[in-house]
C-alpha cells in the first residue's frame, strides 16, 4: 500500500473526515510567494478513508476559468473544500472565496452578511466597537488609545468607509430593496440567500472564485445574472472555477 494510501487509512481510522497532502513547499520561496497561478505538481485527497485524488496535478492560469467536470462522488466538492480551508495550500497573494450553495439562515441582515465576506474589515470594525465603548465607558488607558488610532488608521487605507455603501449597491443590483437589504437572513428563501452568497463575490473581489454546483436550480437564474453582467466584467482578469457548469459559463 503506497504511503498516502496508509496516512489516509489512518486518519480515517482516528476520525477524521478527510485526509490531504501535497507536493512540498518552499514558503520561502520568491516565485511561490509572488505567484498569483495555482502549480501543485502533486497532491492527494480522501475522504472517510476513500482515496479521491491520488498523485494529481492541479494547474490554474492567472484570470482563466475553469469548470470541474465528473460524477457525483468524485471529489470535485471536495477539492473546492480543500482549498477553502487551506488543507490545500495556494501561493500567499492568491485570495479566495468558496460559494457553497447559499449562505446560512440566521439572524444576520443580508447587508451584513455582505459585509462580513471582508473578514479583515469586519473584524477591526468590531474591534473599534469594543474600544469605543470600552473608552466611552471611561477606560482611557493609552494603550486601547493607540489601538484605537491603529485600526482608524487601518480601516481609512483600505477605504472602509464606502464599504457599506459598495455591499448595498451590490444587493441593489440582485433584487434587494432598501428594506429587504436589512432582513436577517433566515426570512429568505434559498435562491435569495444564493444571491447573497454570490454578493459577497462580488463585493470582496477574490482573486480565485470558487462556485460549487452553480447550475443546480437556486443557482441557475443568480449566476445568468450575474454572470453575464457583474462577474464577467469585475473577474476578467481573475480566476473563476465552477463545480458542474455549463460551457456557456466559460466563455
Amino acid at each position: 500500500m503506497a504511503e498516502y494510501e496508509i496516512s489516509a487509512a489512518q486518519a480515517s481510522a482516528e476520525g477524521a473526515q478527510f485526509a490531504c497532502s501535497q507536493t512540498a513547499v518552499n514558503v520561502n520561496d520568491p516565485q511561490w510567494q509572488n505567484s498569483l497561478d495555482i502549480n501543485i505538481p502533486s497532491f492527494n485527497i480522501s475522504a472517510a478513508g476513500k482515496i479521491l485524488f491520488k498523485d494529481a496535478a492541479f494547474n490554474i492560469g492567472h484570470g482563466k476559468r475553469y469548470g470541474l467536470v465528473g460524477a457525483n462522488g468524485r471529489g470535485k466538492s471536495t477539492l473546492l473544500k480543500m482549498i477553502a480551508s487551506k488543507d490545500l495550500a495556494l501561493p500567499p497573494r492568491i485570495d479566495f472565496l468558496y460559494v457553497e450553495q447559499e449562505v446560512v439562515a440566521d439572524n444576520t441582515p443580508a447587508v451584513d452578511a455582505v459585509l462580513k465576506a471582508d473578514k479583515k474589515r469586519w473584524d477591526l470594525v468590531e474591534e473599534e466597537k469594543k474600544l469605543t465603548k470600552a473608552v466611552d465607558g471611561g477606560d482611557e488607558s493609552q494603550k486601547k488609545l493607540d489601538r484605537l488610532q491603529e485600526i482608524y488608521d487601518e480601516l481609512s487605507a483600505m477605504g472602509a468607509d464606502s464599504a457599506e455603501a459598495k455591499a448595498r449597491r451590490i444587493l441593489y443590483g440582485l433584487g434587494f430593496d432598501i428594506g429587504m437589504q436589512t432582513q436577517p437572513t433566515k426570512k429568505f428563501s434559498g435562491g435569495w440567500r444564493m444571491r447573497i452568497s454570490l454578493a459577497r463575490a462580488l463585493f470582496i473581489e477574490p482573486t480565485l472564485l470558487m462556485l460549487d454546483e452553480p447550475t443546480n436550480r437556486k443557482f441557475a437564474i443568480c449566476v445568468n445574472q450575474i454572470m453575464n453582467v457583474h462577474l464577467f466584467y469585475v473577474y476578467s482578469q481573475k480566476n473563476i472555477i465552477r463545480s458542474r457548469f455549463e460551457c456557456s459559463y466559460l466563455a
